[in-house]
């Protein structure tokens, strides 16, 4: 250990020196760092480069690291991939009072490789650095061969080349072209004089499948270091076999034979000779065990099934192929069924025709009923049923070789005995201008269901309390402010009565009673009224509350005939409260044609008045004439 530090304390007075890195020869030593900007810290990796490399079979490195940097980890110096010195060739690689020696020796004289990576160093800065290249001059590098001469070397700082490949596997299918690595790689901090590129594809073969290596050597000429990146290329066959072949043959039974069953080609475009299972299935989709016994199933059964999967050396399954075998078949089925059919309608849900419905064929197993509906395009007899109460149907048998039976007739008769259900949703409250139709408004409140689909006759009972009314008088009464009840019940068209339900009905009264004044007018004139006339109507049949005021004054039905301006207002008011309001202004004149003045309207609505007024100026004027006329005489006779 004594010697190893005398060794070093003379290697650091002769970095101090400047001997090292002053030297005029040409030999350059490369300190290649990871990160330009390193935070406190941080950990960066230096590597170091030595182009003459080759020519030492041993060598001896020392570097201090000064006062920024710090070794991360007891060992200093990593081997790299590419690294000149190997794990085995290493005698010295330790680290004291931040100084580095590392002395390798390389064993056999095989200098044919290019690497030139003596060491990599993994770094943590004591301080945060914006640029690590000026902490990194601050380092003494020290160089020397086997006999502790000094190699003369230049020291060179560099930041290492970026390199990003972006795809870690490449997956390729069988025969592909090779794809373009090139594109996949960017290099980020050298132009592209600074670097050469080359992927290395030699050992690839497209033509094999199988896992592959494609490498990529950079060699990069700021700092003379060669990287080799590598990434897998995985040649794969992804196609599967295929079967062909029709989905059905159709054979003579004097025909069959196994040569006749196995109609199917297998083609793959890699293997050969792919693995061909053919698995056999009766009609029933049992498995048959073998081709011989499958051969013996068809003579007894016109049906039957194979199945065909492939497999390639890729293990690459194809697509099930299934085949179906018929076996031809020239006989009729025969067909038993009964002329008429009862069923209830609770048994209706679990119905089935086929039930009812015997056949069999001689070589066919599965012969098939069609059916059909007299009358009808649809197909369930069901639905058909619980719209109709009876239905005829055609039927046949016929067989897998389209060999038909005789047409044969079913009528089936269905018996209703459940009767309608009504559910009420709620009591009725309407206002007078909604309401339109009274049966329409029950029939929004109450939902009947019936498990046929025919028609129901829905029945309405009216009811004032307990007592039972026409539909006529219920209406009435409606807009007369009662509230009133309606049963209803349903029957359908055998005569199925469902359940009753009560529903109260009132009709709320929002409209105003309508008020009409007869014989005064706004604005008229008149010599005197005798008495107020109006009408008032109101669509409920209810009292209706009449007020009239004179001048603000109870009305007292006398006549009118104070000179002067009036006002009146009458209010009718009905049993719901609506309100309805007419004002009139008008005038009583003196009682002679004066007080008309030249109000032409005053003439005409007094008409009356003064026909009478003239009629009896004109009756006075008729008995002065006739007793002027009288007196006349008289005087005369005295004479």
């Amino acid at each position: 250990m004594k010697r190893i530090l005398a060794f070093v304390f003379i290697c650091i007075m002769l970095l101090n020196s400047g001997i090292l890195v002053k030297a005029e020869d040409t030999n350059k030593i490369h300190v290649i760092y990871s990160d330009l900007e390193v935070s406190k810290d941080e950990e960066f990796i230096v590597t170091i480069n030595f182009d003459k490399v080759l020519m030492y079979s041993s060598i001896q490195l020392v570097v201090d690291l000064g006062e920024y940097f710090e070794v991360v980890g007891k060992v200093p110096c990593n081997q790299l991939v590419n690294s000149y010195y190997k794990d085995d060739e290493i005698y010295v690689n330790q680290i004291e009072n931040n100084i580095i020696r590392f002395v390798a020796f390389k064993k056999t004289n095989d200098f044919t490789t290019s690497f030139n990576n003596i060491v990599q160093i993994t770094l943590k800065s004591k301080i945060n650095c914006s640029d690590v290249s000026k902490y990194l001059n601050n380092m003494k590098v020290g160089l020397f061969d086997n006999e502790y001469n000094i190699i003369p070397v230049m020291l060179v700082i560099s930041e290492g080349i970026k390199v990003n490949w972006f795809n870690d596997v490449y997956t390729v299918e069988l025969n592909d072209p090779m794809p373009y690595f090139i594109d996949d790689i960017e290099i980020t901090n050298r132009s592209s004089d600074q670097y050469v590129i080359k992927v290395l594809t030699d050992d690839i073969d497209l033509s094999k499948v199988g896992p592959q290596i494609v490498t990529v050597y950079v060699y990069d000429y700021t700092n003379s270091s060669v990287l080799y990146l590598s990434r897998s290329i995985n040649v794969i066959d992804s196609i599967k076999p295929v079967i062909s072949g029709n989905s059905a043959i159709s054979i003579n039974d004097v025909d069959l034979s196994l040569d006749a069953i196995n109609m199917f080609q297998v083609i793959d475009n890699y293997d050969l000779t792919p693995t061909i299972n053919v698995t056999y299935y009766d009609v029933n989709g049992t498995v048959i065990s073998n081709s011989g016994s499958f051969l013996e199933y068809l003579k007894k059964e016109s049906i039957g099934t194979i199945h065909v999967v492939a497999v390639d050396s890729s293990k690459n399954v194809s697509d099930e192929f299934i085949q179906v075998i018929k076996i031809i078949d020239t006989l009729a089925p025969t067909v038993e069924v009964p002329q008429i059919i009862n069923i209830m309608d609770y048994e209706l849900d679990t119905f089935d025709i086929y039930d009812f419905i015997k056949i069999a064929d001689v070589y066919d197993k599965a012969p098939k009923i069609i059916l059909s509906i007299v009358g009808k395009q649809e197909m369930d007899v069901k639905k058909a049923l619980s719209e109709n109460y009876t239905i005829e149907l055609t039927l046949y048998g016929i067989d897998n070789l389209n060999n038909k039976s005789e047409e044969q007739n079913i009528q089936i008769n269905l018996i209703d005995t459940i009767p309608p259900i009504i559910e009420k949703l709620g009591d009725i409250t309407v206002s007078d201008k909604e309401y339109k139709d009274l049966n329409s408004l029950i029939q929004s409140q109450i939902k009947i269901s019936d498990n046929f689909t025919l028609s129901l006759n829905i029945n309405y009972e009216y009811y004032d309390n307990d007592t039972k009314i026409t539909k006529e008088q219920f209406e009435e009464l409606l807009f007369s402010g009662k509230k009133l009840k309606v049963v209803v019940s349903a029957s359908d068209s055998k005569d199925n009565v469902s359940n009753q339900v009560t529903l109260e009905i009132e009709i709320v009264d929002t409209t105003k009673p309508t008020l009409e004044i007869l014989n005064i007018e706004e604005g008229k004139k008149y010599l005197n009224i005798p008495n107020v006339e109006y009408k008032v109507n109101d669509n409920f049949k209810t009292t209706i509350d009449v007020l009239v005021l004179l001048d603000g004054e109870i009305y007292s039905e006398t006549p009118i005939n104070l000179i002067g301006k009036h006002t009146l207002v009458i209010k009718a008011t009905d049993a719901a409260g609506n309100e309805t309001l007419q004002q009139v202004n008008f005038e009583i004149i003196k009682n002679n044609l004066i007080g008309c003045g030249l109000d032409k309207d005053c003439y005409a609505d007094n008409y009356t008045t003064i026909i009478y007024i003239a009629s009896a100026l004109l009756g006075i004027s008729i008995v002065v004439v006739a007793v002027n006329i009288i007196v006349k005489k008289s005087k005369n006779k005295l004479n």
